[in-house]
């Protein structure tokens, strides 16, 4: 993944979730089905999950400190963004307010 990448499935597609995460982290584990459970809901909303172990370049561009971090993308334009851990009907709010 390259953040060229990222830039066009954000500027191809009308909302998208991007969310940081590493492996060995215990909330970004939890968040995982949540968010497996949410990309069913939407699936108009395109999903990218960058591992910050993997794609460091990555995760200092869009200036990740702490794990997880989610950003979602609307027309374009980042809409919301969050660390730590969130349960299921915080997100599934956020990106109802998008739709």
């Amino acid at each position: 993944m390259t953040k060229e990448i990222i830039e066009q499935i954000i500027s191809k597609n009308k909302t998208v979730l991007v969310d940081f995460y590493a492996p060995w982290c215990g909330p970004c584990k939890m968040l995982k089905n949540i968010l497996q459970n949410i990309e069913k809901k939407y699936p108009n909303v395109s999903f990218i999950k960058i591992n910050v172990d993997d794609d460091a370049e990555i995760a200092h561009f869009f200036n990740i400190s702490s794990i997880p971090a989610i950003f979602i993308y609307n027309e374009q334009k980042l809409v919301s963004s969050f660390k730590g851990f969130r349960d299921e009907e915080y997100i599934s709010n956020e990106l109802s307010k998008l739709n």
